[in-house]
């Protein structure tokens, strides 16, 4: 049955949809994250049939009807600009976690296809937006991930939210992080491997061609509880400088 998501996102951001034909079954079919841009999609397609729209978005028709009977909440949700961030960021973790390059210009083409659908679901009464240079960066700055395109030509901002979103699912603990050498060893977030200093496998993300090597350490020996930082390499140099992130 379709239920509120019980996870790290609140309850207005997204639902689960899970087995509705079968609840009380012991094992019970993978529960998928419906998001919030989804959710507006298919209520911008509420004049279809409700057996075109949950072929078209691969969502069951129990899912689509409350969908359309909370339209009115989800129209104003979207309203928020916070929540057209979220959109936002949400395609760029997309992206990025696939190897590719978000440029500005394609940051901020996006942006405005995020308010035209927005503003169209809405009737027009979203405010007109230019999505100037400085749009572009207090956008990052909330993020705190400046580019600094001056002292590297590999985007930093897609390996900075690549690694804080992998950071946000992962499962293991401090107890995991082994010391390596005079810092400390090398953690795959990736298949969740860990290895030893005597197997350098690592985990690579490829943009425009550049390999970059993701790694997790911490400046402790064996399992003192310090917090591990991350530092993304590549042979370009430090994409960005080691910055801290918590567990």
């Amino acid at each position: 049955s379709l239920v509120p998501a019980t996870n790290q996102h609140s309850k207005d951001e997204e639902y689960e949809i899970g087995d509705e034909t079968n609840s009380k079954a012991k094992v019970k079919r993978p529960r998928k994250v419906l998001q919030l841009q989804k959710r507006l999609e298919i209520i911008a397609n509420q004049e279809m049939s409700v057996t075109y729209i949950s072929k078209k978005f691969n969502v069951p028709r129990a899912t689509i009807y409350r969908i359309i009977n909370d339209k009115d909440t989800l129209k104003k949700l979207a309203q928020r600009p916070a929540k057209r961030r979220e959109l936002l960021v949400t395609w760029f973790l997309d992206l990025t976690s696939r190897g590719i390059t978000v440029t500005n210009n394609m940051l901020t083409a996006q942006a405005f296809v995020v308010h035209r659908m927005v503003s169209d679901l809405l009737v027009g009464s979203l405010p007109a937006c230019t999505f100037s240079s400085g749009w572009l960066k207090r956008f990052k700055d909330r993020r705190k991930s400046s580019l600094e395109a001056a002292h590297c030509p590999v985007d930093q901002d897609g390996y900075r939210l690549f690694v804080e979103e992998r950071l946000r699912h992962f499962s293991g603990s401090l107890d995991d992080i082994y010391t390596y050498g005079f810092t400390s060893m090398y953690l795959d977030m990736l298949p969740s491997r860990i290895y030893d200093g005597s197997s350098q496998e690592l985990s690579r993300m490829t943009v425009d061609g550049e390999n970059a090597t993701i790694i997790l350490c911490c400046n402790a020996s064996g399992t003192d509880m310090r917090e591990p930082r991350i530092r993304v390499q590549s042979r370009l140099g430090a994409i960005p400088a080691n910055y801290s992130m918590k567990l």
